[in-house]
């Protein structure tokens, strides 16, 4: 009877202590289950703000390439344009569109025709002019193109005025150096301004009147 009384409270308390077990598992169940939303949900949010932490970075990226962009076509606008054609304004004062005019006339002193230089900067006109050739006699350096004039008769500098026959002619070899930026004439004395390049050939050469000198910038 005793033993049997024994075997009663010793299965009574491996039945409490199974019970114990059991709801304690259970509650671990349940605080996973509870705990599993919020886990999800926290990976979600630092997904969330790695994304917004990528679009940020490639948004400043963006930026910086723009900027860099931006001041790149600022410093080009900043830059002279090249010179990519020449004209010779014969008796008239009627300047072609698109042209400057250097209000300097090549046979000052000497009669003959009033003839002007005028140039243009127009990319479609060519390719950048490189260098210059004053030539007497008229035959063209090779590699030079003929400038061109609004007269009928060969653009001879001299026109009409006797001397030299006296010719302009360019080329626009990048060899030759940095594209020509700037053009003008000098008369009397053949002193260059600081930086500029003077052609040492008298436009009036035994024509007489005043000496005139092509000088040119790049």
């Amino acid at each position: 009877m005793k033993r049997d009384v024994k075997k009663i409270g010793i299965a009574m308390a491996l039945g409490m202590v199974l019970l114990s077990v059991g709801c304690k598992e259970k509650d671990k169940g349940e605080t996973s289950l509870r705990s599993a939303p919020e886990t999800i949900e926290s990976l979600s949010e630092k997904a969330k703000k790695e994304q917004e932490r990528k679009t940020r970075e490639e948004a400043a990226k963006i930026d910086e390439e723009a900027k860099k962009e931006l001041e790149i076509k600022q410093l080009k606008e900043k830059l002279p344009k090249p010179v990519t054609d020449i004209f010779f304004l014969y008796n008239s004062k009627d300047v072609p569109r698109g042209y400057t005019v250097v209000w300097k006339d090549l046979n000052k002193g000497a009669g003959g025709d009033d003839i002007f230089l005028c140039y243009s900067k127009d990319a479609n006109k060519g390719k950048p002019i490189t260098s210059l050739q004053v030539s007497f006699g008229g035959v063209v350096p090779k590699g030079y193109e003929n400038v061109d004039c609004n007269s009928e008769k060969p653009c001879d500098l001299n026109n009409a005025a006797g001397g030299e026959d006296i010719f302009l002619y360019v080329g626009r070899n990048p060899s030759e150096g940095n594209p020509i930026t700037d053009l003008d004439i000098l008369i009397g004395e053949p002193r260059a301004k600081s930086g500029w390049n003077l052609i040492q050939k008298d436009l009036n050469a035994r024509a007489g009147g005043d000496d005139i000198w092509l000088t040119y910038y790049r």
